[in-house]
């Protein structure tokens, strides 16, 4: 027990983690404070303007055990749920952690939520991720007694969208931002989801992930086979070519194609999770009739990182090019693009054969999920240790170590762009 709660209690006061449930505004209701699993975990409901209803969860482990360091982990897909999990490894790592569940519940694949309701769709895409810190703030300092010494935004996915969005938006904020498979382009790549699903659904367009597992082999033999090959055992009838071709200029190279992937994700026509159908529909039914294409784009734009690199602002970034979810070359061209211009202050690593996030048939493991711990608690095995290191200690990340999950009998070497 720190020394701050021993005083307290004997001062006959509530203990400390209980007494944050008087930390309440008129804009904040702190749900509840208790010590969970050895961290005090504190639930609260930001209502920061008229109809919004947003859920954030905190994690701080004692005082004695803290690092200094306050990182907010994003989410999947269309939020809607806190990944708990997620914030109690972090406490365990000795990091407060919080989170919000963008101030809607529901599953990362449903967004019924969204109909008619533009107010909850601005929450998603950037004003809840500004509301969280501005409580942890509040919750931290009234715990610890002082503020957070670092600041870090951590996410893949969407995840990875709203750390970018959380640089350039609140670049004051933040020290560190880790950035996995960014859903950098959110409206256009659902609408691509649903212009795949289309091409796949015309008479005779089907394939399956044994054809392309044959046909991502020939690609990677012969990088023209897909525009020559009009005959033969290997090549594609009309319908199959123009699907193919759909997809291959969504984003999603077949040169780097994981077959099981696509076949869950790309190729499935079921209309429920996993796959990208169900996206599309979410989206077409929900999200695009509530608000016209142009304010999409614009609610959903990310910024400039400029005035955040300039503040001394460090990303690094990862993308797997076997991602059949958000599509892995539009991911790569837009950070390859902020890298250029951010000179030197973002650091992208493109991983080998790795699915969505984690997973697929190569090394994939650096730390940057629960289902990827890494190897070794270190600035090379780690990629929050990595960032820390940078922006800390101003050692550039120049190489990951990435190792099969579990097994660590396999590893392979990434070089940063």
């Amino acid at each position: 027990m720190g020394m701050a709660a021993l005083a307290l209690l004997l001062a006959g006061a509530a203990p400390p983690c209980a007494a944050l449930a008087r930390q309440g505004t008129p804009t904040l209701q702190i749900l509840s404070a208790a010590i969970e699993d050895g961290a005090c975990v504190v639930r609260a409901m930001a209502r920061p303007r008229p109809r919004s209803a947003i859920r954030i969860e905190l994690r701080l482990p004692e005082a004695a055990r803290w690092s200094g360091r306050y990182y907010q982990m994003g989410n999947g897909g269309f939020a809607g749920t806190i990944p708990s999990a997620v914030l109690a490894e972090a406490a365990r790592r000795g990091d407060v952690a919080a989170a919000t569940d963008t101030g809607h519940a529901g599953s990362g694949f449903d967004a019924r939520w969204a109909k008619e309701r533009p107010d909850l769709i601005l929450d998603y895409a950037w004003r809840s991720i500004g509301d969280t810190p501005a409580v942890a703030r509040r919750i931290i300092a009234a715990y610890y007694g002082r503020p957070a010494r670092r600041r870090y935004f951590m996410g893949c996915s969407f995840g990875g969208r709203q750390a970018l969005v959380a640089g350039a938006r609140w670049p004051a904020e933040w020290d560190g931002l880790i950035v996995g498979a960014p859903a950098v382009r959110w409206p256009a790549t659902l609408a691509a989801f649903a212009t795949i699903a289309a091409s796949l659904d015309r008479p005779g367009a089907r394939f399956t992930a044994a054809d392309v597992a044959r046909w991502s082999i020939a690609a990677r033999a012969d990088p023209r086979w897909l525009a020559r090959c009009r005959a033969g055992p290997l090549c594609l009838s009309k319908p199959q070519r123009h699907a193919l071709m759909t997809i291959v200029q969504s984003g999603y190279p077949l040169v780097t194609a994981d077959a099981g992937e696509w076949a869950r994700w790309i190729l499935s026509r079921n209309a429920s999770p996993p796959s990208q159908r169900a996206f599309a529909v979410q989206a077409r039914r929900n999200l695009f009739p509530t608000m016209r294409q142009d304010r999409l784009r614009q609610t959903f734009a990310i910024g400039s990182l400029a005035p955040f690199a300039r503040r001394g602002g460090r990303v690094i970034a990862y993308v797997g090019d076997a991602d059949a979810v958000t599509p892995p070359e539009v991911g790569l061209t837009e950070l390859r693009a902020r890298s250029a211009a951010l000179g030197g202050a973002l650091r992208l690593f493109v991983v080998p054969g790795m699915a969505h996030c984690q997973g697929g048939s190569a090394p994939h493991a650096f730390g940057q999920s629960l289902a990827a711990p890494s190897f070794r608690d270190d600035a090379v095995h780690d990629i929050r240790r990595a960032l820390e290191t940078w922006v800390e200690q101003g050692r550039v990340p120049e190489r990951l170590i990435a190792a099969t999950p579990k097994r660590n009998d396999r590893f392979v070497t990434l070089r940063a762009e």
